[in-house]
C-alpha cells in the first residue's frame, strides 16, 4: 500500500526541515544508511516495528517500554522509508538505461 499525497507531502516537508536544522546529521545518517542494502534495511524496519509495537502495547505496564516501543517504530519507518526510496531510484536509473 502506498502513501498518499498528504502524507507524502507531510514527509517531505519533515525532512526538509530537518535538513535545514541539521545537515551534518543528515549526511552522516544518508552515508551510514547507504552502506545497507535496501533488503537489509526492510528487514531491520519489520524487526524493529515488531518490537516497537510490542513496546506501545506494553503501555499498560511501564511508560517506559511505551515510550521504547513509539521510537522504535520511528525507526522503523524512517528505515523502510529510505529503502523504498531507494528501490524506487534504482527501479527509475534500471527504466532509463532501457529506453535508450
Amino acid at each position: 500500500m502506498g502513501l498518499s499525497e498528504h502524507e507524502r507531502r507531510m514527509f517531505a516537508e519533515i525532512e526538509r526541515q530537518l535538513v535545514e536544522d541539521d545537515p551534518r546529521f543528515v549526511a552522516r545518517s544518508r552515508r551510514r544508511l547507504a552502506a545497507w542494502s535496501p533488503t537489509v534495511r526492510t528487514r531491520a524496519a519489520v524487526v524493529l516495528g515488531v518490537l516497537g509495537l510490542v513496546g506501545v502495547l506494553s503501555l499498560t505496564f511501564d511508560i517506559v517500554y511505551g515510550a521504547l516501543g513509539m521510537a522504535a517504530l520511528l525507526a522503523a519507518l524512517v528505515l523502510g522509508a529510505s529503502a523504498r526510496t531507494d528501490r524506487a531510484r534504482a527501479a527509475e536509473g534500471v527504466g532509463r538505461t532501457e529506453g535508450r
